[in-house]
């Protein structure tokens, strides 16, 4: 996504035709089956519990559809999959953040849609804060 935005083809400011056109020639990826909504980025406390939400939307006559998440090295998760019974709901993903780095969580929706299994992974980047979220809390 990020290469795509720095491209320039952002399908959301192309018009139907462009977008179709555009998708067709293969420069630009398929809309994806699962959607999911979720931050970027976020930012966490060394050592501290904290969470990111995922909003999630399945198709009508989608099945056997799972969440999981991995981490990368300093990242600690609590649970890593989730079974997607409900066409549209949130997911809270409680995780501990336990260095300093770079590090991503790596959403994983997984499962079956028109007789097709379906994979697609999105990424979710981990930024240490510079001090604790008490002292922030405190400043605001």
């Amino acid at each position: 996504m990020a290469c795509q935005a720095h491209m320039g083809l952002d399908a959301s400011n192309m018009g139907f035709m462009s977008r179709t056109a555009a998708r067709m020639v293969g420069m630009l990826p398929p809309p994806p089956v699962f959607e999911l909504h979720h931050p970027n980025m976020v930012m966490a406390t060394v050592g501290e519990e904290t969470g990111v939400s995922v909003e999630y939307t399945r198709p009508f006559f989608s099945k056997d559809v799972t969440l999981t998440v991995t981490g990368s090295k300093n990242i600690v998760l609590e649970q890593e999959q989730w079974v997607l019974d409900e066409r549209t709901g949130t997911l809270d993903i409680p995780y501990t953040l336990n260095g300093k780095g770079y590090d991503t969580i790596l959403v994983t929706v997984a499962g079956e849609h028109q007789g097709k299994a379906v994979k697609e992974s999105r990424r979710i980047y981990v930024r240490p804060r510079s001090e604790p979220a008490s002292v922030v809390a405190q400043a605001e």
